[in-house]
């Protein structure tokens, strides 16, 4: 068991990493260098990587950063997405692509890779291509999405999950999918803590499923857990809760159907 002084050391340095990051980031100045260079000194888990990469990614996006530039100005890693040396850039690249809600671009690198180049990837880069296939409605993604899961470092990863719930809110067409989003927020990476977007997801699930009252405790909550100084998810939250007080309004006005036979 890894003791508590050793934890807490960890975390600290992984939020130097962060910090970093943010920091060099809004000074304009390269900063997919150094986060690289971090992480490989840290002996980052792909986990870890996961966890700081996203956050770097979000962030530059929010200054105006053109991330996918950033990332073309340096050369593209080896196709071996397992390797330590290649994971920053990989894990960087593909979350930028997901923020954009470009499947079909994450789609083509995939198809382009050539075993065993994807196969052996870390479950959050797997969780990618699950998204590209759900975020197109395509009914294939489901089981992807249960054999990804089947895994328990990637049911465990509160990173793969964001990944996934985010291709089954942008796959707006597939069967199932309130009842399947409600199923991943509720597991303990996301429930065991006040998650705002996990709060999000699961308040338009519950909006989908004709439970509005249910989606308004739930979308307050989220808003609550929210902190301070992320006006882009405090507009998504606030966009969600517009379209449940809209069911809530509209349902006094809601027309009976006749049951029964009319004819």
């Amino acid at each position: 068991m890894t003791a508590p002084t050793t934890v807490g050391a960890r975390a600290a340095k992984l939020d130097a990493l962060r910090a970093a990051a943010r920091r060099t980031i809004d000074e304009g100045k390269d900063w997919i260098g150094p986060l690289n260079r971090g992480l490989r000194l840290t002996d980052a888990t792909w986990q870890e990587s996961a966890r700081v990469c996203s956050n770097a990614v979000w962030h530059a996006r929010r200054t105006g950063r053109d991330v996918l530039k950033d990332l073309d100005s340096r050369p593209v890693p080896g196709a071996d997405m397992s390797a330590p040396a290649h994971r920053t850039w990989w894990h960087l690249y593909f979350t930028a692509l997901r923020f954009d809600f470009r499947c079909g671009s994450i789609r083509t690198v995939f198809q382009a890779l050539d075993p065993p180049g994807a196969e052996h990837a870390d479950p959050y880069i797997r969780a990618h291509e699950v998204f590209a296939v759900l975020g197109r409605s395509q009914p294939a993604g489901l089981g992807m999405l249960d054999d990804l899961l089947a895994q328990d470092e990637a049911a465990t990863s509160r990173e793969v999950l964001h990944v996934l719930l985010q291709g089954l809110w942008l796959g707006h067409l597939l069967p199932g999918r309130p009842e399947r989003i409600l199923h991943l927020t509720g597991l303990p990476p996301l429930s065991r803590t006040a998650d705002p977007v996990a709060l999000m997801r699961t308040a338009g699930a519950l909006r989908q499923l004709g439970r509005p009252r249910e989606a308004l405790t739930t979308i307050d909550e989220a808003i609550e857990a929210l902190p301070a100084g992320d006006p882009g998810v405090h507009a998504d939250l606030v966009r969600e809760r517009t379209l449940i007080t809209t069911v809530l309004d509209m349902a006094p006005l809601a027309i009976p159907i006749p049951q029964g036979d009319t004819a």
